[in-house]
């Protein structure tokens, strides 16, 4: 059964010719795009200009695509009645010269084809440099990984044996945070770095805030290196962070050996045992240097005091050639 569609005859069309009353006649169908001129991208001129005549060869000309078409027929109100005369005066348009509505259109055209065109080749461009970068970074962040763990290795082998331990390199101990980090930021301070895993900020259970450090934990061991040589001694909130690898903690008893999930070594606690065995150490060494001092001072008196017992004891004693010598001289005086 055929479908039964309104007949318009083109005059009647031609008088809907402004911006908020607009249709347009192309192919053979009136269409009313009153409610598309503001979304048209070539403006709402274009399409004003086109009412009152056939706009076929113009909606062609222009190239539309089949998404433009598909939506073109959404507007359709019916049909042009072929029995209506035309208008004389809008009747003739030569294909031989181009309108200025058709140049327009045209050029608009190229226009947004150019755009995509060059996105593209931006596009291709941005992605060979940011291949290059990541292949360039993942080295640096390799040899960077190598002089840090070298650095780490030997400072805390000799200096504290008791953490002779393997580190987490894809997980990072972010120290120093202010108070108003939580977790939402510390992830947004560090995700430029590389693909996250997980973040963590360890609650202090009396108070339930966090104990001023938290963990990062990295997909990648490079994107944790760059974190870490780039985070640490920065600024967060007002505070200078402390960046290094997490040291992983057994579980007590040890009859379980390492934790399913990581339960990762109270950081913080352990600076403050470095630095309080630092402070030991300097303490230590200044009551040597002290007592040490103290001796040498308790030496000199004591050799002192033995000096002046002799001296006295000189004096003391009776020298018989002495005597006899002044019996003698008395003897002579008399």
């Amino acid at each position: 059964m055929p479908t039964l569609t309104k007949l318009y005859s083109m005059e009647e069309a031609s008088q809907h010719n402004t911006n908020g009353d607009c249709w347009v006649v192309i192919d053979g169908k009136v269409y009313d795009v009153s409610t598309y001129l503001d979304e048209h991208p070539g403006g709402d001129d274009v399409i004003i200009a086109a009412t009152g005549k056939d706009a076929t060869d113009d909606f062609e000309d222009a190239g539309h695509s089949k998404t433009a078409r598909e939506l073109m027929e959404t507007f359709c109100i019916g049909e042009l009645d072929p029995t209506s005369p035309a208008i004389p005066e809008l009747e003739i348009c030569s294909k031989k010269q181009p309108s200025e509505i058709n140049q327009k259109l045209k050029d608009l055209t190229k226009q947004y084809w150019a755009i995509p065109v060059a996105a593209a080749s931006v596009s291709v461009v941005v992605g060979f440099l940011y291949l290059r970068r990541k292949a360039q970074k993942k080295l640096n962040a390799a040899r960077r990984e190598r002089e840090r763990e070298d650095s780490w290795n030997s400072r805390t082998h000799s200096s504290f044996p008791m953490m002779n331990q393997p580190v987490q390199k894809n997980t990072l101990y972010v120290g120093g945070l202010a108070e108003d980090v939580n977790e939402s930021i510390l992830h947004a301070a560090f995700i430029p770095f590389g693909d996250i895993k997980d973040v963590k900020t360890p609650l202090d259970q009396a108070t339930q805030k966090h104990r001023s450090f938290g963990f990062v934990t990295f997909l990648e061991k490079e994107d944790a290196v760059a974190a870490m040589d780039n985070m640490d001694g920065a600024e967060l909130y007002g505070r200078v962070l402390t960046v290094n690898y997490a040291l992983p903690e057994k579980i007590k008893g040890g009859e379980q050996g390492w934790a399913a999930q990581p339960l990762w070594a109270d950081a913080d606690t352990w600076f403050e045992r470095q630095q309080q065995e630092e402070e030991m150490q300097r303490i230590q060494a200044e009551n040597k240097a002290a007592m040490e001092e103290a001796e040498e001072l308790h030496r000199k008196k004591m050799a002192q005091e033995r000096e002046g017992e002799k001296e006295e004891e000189t004096e003391g004693r009776v020298n018989p050639m002495a005597m006899a010598e002044a019996e003698v001289l008395k003897v002579e005086v008399d």
